[in-house]
């Protein structure tokens, strides 16, 4: 088996802020279809449908772990950690346990950046380190507390929580969900 070396690329993606968007130009009239397009057009075009082909490889790479220096395989590299998501569904002593088998511990989200980005890329609930097993307070994993996240509870007996769409959804610690699993990365 040959070895492939792989290259990765950090993406920063920004969407248009509400200035840049009042900026662009506004198409006042009908087009006539008999002049062709201007050069600079085509060109962007092209441009932007080549920055489409990259970015789904570099996601599909990501997500396959394959471009994940210092992480195992199936892991996805992001900032200083390595994160695991799994397929299965456990309840979240078991998922607790599947990533401490994995020398890793549940996912404690530290900033709001790493909110956003877990956010963005998930839709179905998965369990997170997070939950209030005393009685006096959500606490992550690693013993801090919740800054200015909001968990939604709906009743006292849930006491796991869920990540959910980009919000933390307060749960009963015995549902069988996917988990994520999140490492220091080497």
């Amino acid at each position: 088996m040959s070895e492939q070396e792989v290259t990765c690329t950090e993406l920063k993606l920004h969407a248009p802020s509400e200035q840049q968007r009042s900026q662009r130009p506004r198409n006042s009239g009908s087009k006539d279809p008999s002049v062709p397009a201007p050069p600079w057009r085509i060109i962007a075009v092209i441009l932007g449908i080549l920055c489409l082909v990259s970015l789904g490889a570099a996601v599909a790479m990501a997500t396959k772990g394959h471009c994940s220096p210092g992480c195992p395989d199936q892991w996805v590299a992001y900032r200083h950690s390595c994160y695991f998501f799994s397929r299965t569904k456990k309840d979240w002593h078991s998922s607790q346990e599947s990533c401490s088998a994995k020398g890793s511990h549940l996912l404690v989200i530290s900033d709001a950046q790493e909110m956003d980005l877990f956010a963005v890329f998930h839709t179905e609930a998965h369990w997170i380190g997070l939950r209030n097993s005393t009685g006096s307070g959500w606490a992550w994993e690693d013993g801090s507390g919740v800054s200015d996240m909001k968990v939604i509870s709906n009743s006292p007996v849930q006491c796991c929580v869920v990540l959910l769409s980009g919000s933390l959804q307060a749960s009963s610690c015995e549902i069988p969900s996917p988990w994520i699993c999140e490492k220091d990365l080497k």
